[in-house]
């Protein structure tokens, strides 16, 4: 008897830090999500200045945004962003699929045509 008065403590201990912890790496995936959406953000608003610039057209690659329109490319949980150019319109998507936060492939993006889309 004396055992269970020992162990259901710690059971519950153990119980309270576990979820803090999932409640913790939950909050840090919420985090990079919100960094990628906003690093979408800023690439998208340079890749429209450029195509003012440039008779409504986007660059090929987004190193040619650097350093005029933007201080640098930002990189997404070590991986860096893909762009797809057709004529006029362009889209920008994450590859690094966020471990923890459930967001399918290729989520968040942005693109010329629909903005910034964090879902489907």
């Amino acid at each position: 008897m004396k055992r269970v008065w020992l162990i259901l403590p710690l059971a519950l201990l153990l119980g309270v830090a576990g979820q803090r912890i999932y409640h913790a790496r939950k909050a840090a995936a919420a985090a990079r999500i919100r960094q990628c959406n906003l690093n979408l953000r800023l690439l998208g608003t340079a890749m429209k200045w450029y195509a003012i610039d440039n008779d409504g057209f986007p660059p090929a690659t987004l190193k040619q945004l650097v350093p005029i329109y933007t201080k640098n490319v930002p990189d997404c949980d070590c991986q860096t962003y893909q762009c797809e150019v057709v004529a006029k319109s362009y889209t920008l998507t994450c590859q690094s699929g966020h471990g923890d936060y459930p967001l399918p492939p290729h989520y968040p993006y942005a693109s010329s045509v629909r903005g910034l889309v964090v879902q489907p």
